[in-house]
């Protein structure tokens, strides 16, 4: 097996870095598909000079079509990450995004089991503000992992899957599948913990803006505390679970950010 591990990036660069260490010793290849131009159409000006700072990766850029939709333009990309995987001879691929922590122990173990498989796949923590808050309980949906690359891989929308995921990580080629236990590996999905929550908001794939201020979630990111017996609305009333910071992760507080 010759494993590429493809991070698709526009922002939460602040997490990147730290994502790449649990993994760079573990695997063939790692490549940054890039945009400088999100799928709303937003313009970060410093991205590659943030990518300049890399070492040992290799980076392509992904233009979008922004006469599409939010989802088709990641299928698109995701797409042309598996074209670079096998431009670098990879045999198996992971895509992940910037917030996306795997422990290394985890990952290393995953590895040797997951080439035996089409396609396999992890349940996941997610965060929300802090990289300590951990929400329980876990998404219904899970990850995919490890996946062998054959000449008609592709990322497809409408292709039956053996669980449920994000509709633009769908493989076509999902073929003998394993799900692993969450004993064995978790994916650590820091999706809310950011320098900059409105530029994560404004960016996302869904809502839009619009239906996040009308919902007020920015105000409930800025206002929540970990001692809050509330549920949090964005995640459909999940409650808190105070944990370890397993990665050591840091980033701005978002008191701080708007003092800037």
């Amino acid at each position: 097996m010759k494993l590429c591990f493809a991070y698709t990036v526009f922002n939460g660069f602040e997490l990147l870095q730290g994502s790449i260490n649990q993994i760079k010793d573990h695997v063939d290849e790692i490549v940054i598909c890039f945009q400088d131009v999100s799928n709303r159409g937003n313009f970060n000006a410093d991205i590659e000079n943030q990518l300049d700072q890399l070492e040992g990766v290799s980076i392509i850029k992904f233009v979008p079509d922004l006469k599409a939709d939010t989802k088709t333009n990641e299928l698109n990309k995701h797409n042309l990450m598996i074209d670079a995987a096998r431009h670098l001879h990879c045999t198996h691929i992971i895509v992940s995004a910037t917030d996306h922590y795997y422990k290394s122990d985890e990952f290393i173990q995953a590895i040797g089991l997951g080439q035996n498989y089409d396609c396999t796949f992890t349940s996941m923590y997610t965060y929300y503000k802090n990289p300590t808050w951990q929400l329980l309980p876990i998404e219904d949906y899970k990850m995919p992992f490890i996946m062998k690359i054959y000449p008609e891989s592709k990322f497809v929308k409408s292709v039956r899957y053996p669980v449920l995921v994000d509709p633009s990580v769908k493989i076509n080629t999902v073929g003998r599948f394993h799900v692993f236990s969450e004993l064995q590996i978790m994916m650590h999905h820091y999706s809310m913990v950011r320098n900059n929550i409105e530029e994560k908001f404004v960016n996302a794939a869904s809502p839009t803006m619009a239906q996040i201020k009308s919902a007020g979630y920015i105000d409930e990111f800025e206002n929540y505390n970990a001692e809050s017996e509330n549920g949090i609305k964005y995640f459909q009333g999940r409650k808190i679970k105070v944990v370890d910071n397993y990665f050591s992760i840091q980033v701005q507080s978002q008191e701080a950010h708007n003092q800037d």
